[in-house]
């Protein structure tokens, strides 16, 4: 543990260090575990990913456009 953990208060006026990351840094740090489980340099605990959308997404094709949507969206889920 480092000195900063024990004794936040010294050096950045505050009693806690903050426990939450943002999406920036969520995305980085999955990025650099995936990047550590595929490779074979490292040993990484097994871990899950839960991909969430809080808000719902609604989308309206025409009916003579379905087809195209289909596709794309096939293609895009196998990225």
């Amino acid at each position: 543990m480092t000195v900063l953990q024990l004794r936040p208060e010294v050096y950045l006026f505050r009693k806690e260090l903050g426990k939450g990351i943002n999406t920036d840094e969520a995305a980085a740090l999955g990025a650099v575990y995936q990047a550590a489980h595929l490779g074979k340099g490292f040993k990484v605990k097994k871990f899950g990913i839960k991909d969430a959308t809080i808000y719902p997404i609604k989308v309206r094709v025409p009916a003579h456009q379905i087809s195209v949507v289909s596709v794309v969206i096939s293609m895009l889920a196998s990225c």
